[in-house]
């Protein structure tokens, strides 16, 4: 949401401006209003946050260490997720374990044989 002072000041360029009609003047205000609003007329949901499962809840549903998960982090197969004004990360996105979930993960401990 805009503050007042701005919201006039990008309303008066906006009157000056010979490219814009009053629909597109008027759809530029609400959204600096917070009125989020398509050139459809229909009101724009705001996007759903990201899920983040936390590292030893993901390695319990994975079958693995912790210690696998920041190494496949590392090596770019999986997304860690930082909160704002954190250093250090939270978790991993629940997208990225559902995917490697769902292509079959298979985790070799030490002293086993791969299958296939």
């Amino acid at each position: 949401m805009a503050l007042q002072t701005t919201r006039d000041a990008v309303k008066s360029i906006l009157k000056t401006d010979p490219t814009c009609n009053d629909a597109d003047r008027q759809r530029v205000l609400d959204a600096l209003s917070g009125k989020a609003v398509p050139a459809s007329g229909a009101a724009v949901p705001p996007p759903a946050p990201p899920r983040i499962v936390r590292f030893p809840d993901a390695a319990k549903q994975v079958g693995c260490h912790v210690h696998l998960l920041h190494q496949m982090a590392r090596a770019g197969a999986i997304r860690k997720c930082k909160l704002p004004g954190r250093v250090r990360c939270h978790g991993i996105l629940a997208a990225d374990l559902e995917r490697l979930l769902a292509d079959g993960m298979q985790v070799v401990r030490l002293g086993e044989k791969a299958e296939g």
